[in-house]
């Protein structure tokens, strides 16, 4: 953890994954950290004393996360699956298959989609995030809303409210 504004660092905090995406929640109190090491979601609480809080097993090679207010959504791309966890209780409440080589998510400001784009496939497969939420303890699945064919490889989305 290095501090910008004290141009310093301010601990090393050994992890069980190599640092490799980043995700903050939205209320900055946690940040994700994935990579090669283990299939697994690091739990850092950044702010006062940093520290690890938890490592939480999320899917086979776990890769591009994104939040919405209540879930965290960690893309799997040798599976083709998205793990989704509850912030709150760091469990695992939904797999859903969602294409070839999932390797950006992106959740809509308004937490109504989450975006998942298929590097392999070239498309991008949409979940309401509304229905994994008021299915949480139901189901250990969510359904796909749509999948939409955008192109060969992509990389990145960026919402915009219009």
């Amino acid at each position: 953890m290095y501090s910008v504004a004290a141009q310093r660092l301010i601990t090393h905090l050994p992890i069980s994954v190599r640092p490799d995406q980043f995700c903050l929640s939205r209320d900055r109190g946690q940040l994700f950290v994935t990579g090669d090491g283990m299939d697994a979601v690091v739990v850092v609480y950044p702010y006062d004393t940093p520290q690890v809080g938890d490592t939480v097993l999320a899917g086979h090679a776990p890769g591009a996360m994104d939040v919405s207010k209540d879930l965290l959504f960690v893309a799997s791309p040798q599976s083709g699956d998205v793990s989704i966890l509850s912030i709150a209780t760091r469990k695992v409440i939904a797999i859903v298959p969602v294409g070839s080589d999932p390797g950006f998510i992106r959740v809509t400001p308004d937490d109504q989609y989450a975006l998942i784009l298929n590097r392999k496939s070239g498309d991008v497969a949409i979940l309401s995030v509304p229905a994994i939420t008021k299915n949480k303890n139901r189901y250990k699945t969510a359904a796909l809303l749509t999948v939409i064919p955008v192109g060969s490889r992509p990389v990145s989305a960026a919402v915009r409210a219009v």
